[in-house]
């Protein structure tokens, strides 16, 4: 079993309730949380129970399969090669534009002459974007803490933007994701041309990569995978990610 996660970094954005806690507590019936919740629909709202359906509920088999060491690597930009779509000489299009629904999409662009120490402003990231000058990590845009970025000196800009979720009610139900609106280098303008290069990134199967063993700490924009092997009949189990920030997980190159 193989299991991939695509270093990013934390963050801080607008809350966005969800459902989420509703359905930990219908899967996860192990919980006290779940049996607390259920006892008080009991009590109050009884004919909501179905307790003849609740008998036939039998909990899962766990399984702890121990550590999993992450020792192969595909850095910035390798991962050009998990790209379910490439297109050159475009526009900045957004996600809804490529028909993407989740993941990455790199935008790219080489200028004929080099930028030095110059101010990038991006004023509507969507949602997070990852920065790169001539392959080189630079810097990231949260969309709420920063707007402004200062760079190297570079000709090749990469933004590597992640789609983080849709807000789901009120005036913010149209999310378009990916670079909405203007990008400046200074006072320049940059975001109109077609002459943009685009890669879609769902990460829907990340078996197809292409990966090399790890010799030093990997930045952002990277995906580790490490294995592990099961013996027997495999179990339910969990992914311990205390000593992790943010990303994604993959197991068996499925997200």
């Amino acid at each position: 079993m193989v299991l991939t996660w695509p270093l990013s970094r934390n963050i801080n954005l607008i809350l966005q309730v969800t459902t989420m806690m509703h359905l930990l507590l219908s899967v996860e019936t192990q919980l006290k949380k779940y049996y607390a919740v259920r006892n008080a629909i009991k009590k109050h709202r009884p004919h909501l129970i179905d307790e003849h359906l609740l008998s036939k509920v039998v909990n899962s088999t766990k399984q702890s399969y121990g550590k999993v060491k992450f020792n192969q690597v595909l850095d910035y930009p390798g991962i050009k090669s998990l790209a379910t779509k490439q297109i050159n000489n475009v526009p900045l299009f957004t996600f809804e534009e490529l028909q993407q629904d989740y993941g990455f999409v790199l935008y790219e662009k080489t200028y004929s002459n080099y930028y030095h120490n110059v101010e990038l402003e991006i004023p509507e990231p969507r949602d997070m974007v990852y920065v790169f000058t001539d392959d080189k990590y630079a810097g990231k845009f949260t969309g709420v803490l920063n707007k402004k970025l200062v760079l190297p000196s570079f000709r090749k800009l990469g933004l590597l933007v992640e789609n983080m979720g849709r807000i789901n009610y009120g005036h913010f139900l149209h999310d378009y994701k990916g670079i909405v609106g203007e990008i400046k280098l200074g006072e320049e303008e940059v975001s109109k041309g077609i002459d943009w290069n685009i890669w879609s990134l769902p990460l829907n199967n990340t078996n197809l990569a292409q990966f090399e063993v790890l010799k030093t700490n990997p930045g952002p924009g990277s995906i580790l995978r490490g294995e592990f092997t099961i013996h027997g009949k495999p179990a339910d189990t969990w992914v311990n990610m205390s000593r992790f920030s943010k990303g994604v997980i993959f197991i068996n190159g499925r997200n």
